[in-house]
């Protein structure tokens, strides 16, 4: 098939449309779009927004459809510290069932100069928000769950001119969580 043909991302394709989804973005991100409805948070740009500005919403909302669609984000936003983390977020919509389907994302690893500092920095935040995840789903939820890390496109293996590497075919993905089974799946090519 020719590139760019699909207009859904892979995770909606493969899980079809019955699952409840959330993701801690803007937008709904590539590997969800096109699959069933997917509740958006980001805590970092709209902080806690006071009940009372939902009002005028609620009154136009009261018969139709969207009076339960508001009902929800309304909870979902109350559960919600101010100064949570996006990784802490997801978490407690899984632990809530608000979704069993989540992606959070997390840039800045486009990395083409100064790439050893710059990594080491957004890795500790990647553990670090991983952590977040794991508390906030709480243990027992944790053991049923697979979390994929990845990046959507690839590195050079070799460096640049400037200490980073520009975009090429190697890439890497980390399965992890209670019902993945330990281990490095596949053989090292080598370099």
């Amino acid at each position: 098939k020719r590139p760019y043909h699909h207009t859904t991302g892979w995770l909606a394709r493969a899980l079809g449309r019955d699952h409840p989804t959330f993701a801690s973005t803007v937008a709904v991100p590539l590997p969800l779009q096109g699959g069933t409805r997917v509740l958006t948070a980001n805590r970092h740009r709209i902080g806690r927004v006071p009940d009372e500005l939902f009002d005028p919403l609620r009154s136009l909302y009261k018969d139709s459809w969207l009076s339960d669609e508001l009902s929800g984000a309304l909870r979902q936003h109350a559960r919600q510290p101010r100064d949570e983390s996006p990784f802490a977020a997801t978490g407690l919509a899984i632990a809530m069932g608000d979704a069993n389907i989540a992606c959070v994302e997390l840039g800045g690893f486009d990395t083409h100069q100064n790439q050893i500092p710059t990594l080491a920095r957004r890795l500790m935040a990647l553990n670090e928000g991983l952590v977040d995840l794991y508390r906030a789903m709480g243990r027992q939820r944790w053991e049923k769950t697979v979390v994929l890390v990845y990046s959507e496109f690839g590195r050079r293996v070799t460096m640049n001119a400037t200490s980073g590497t520009d975009h090429g075919t190697a890439g890497v993905l980390f399965a992890l969580g209670g019902a993945v089974k330990s281990g490095v799946i596949g053989t090292w090519p080598g370099l």
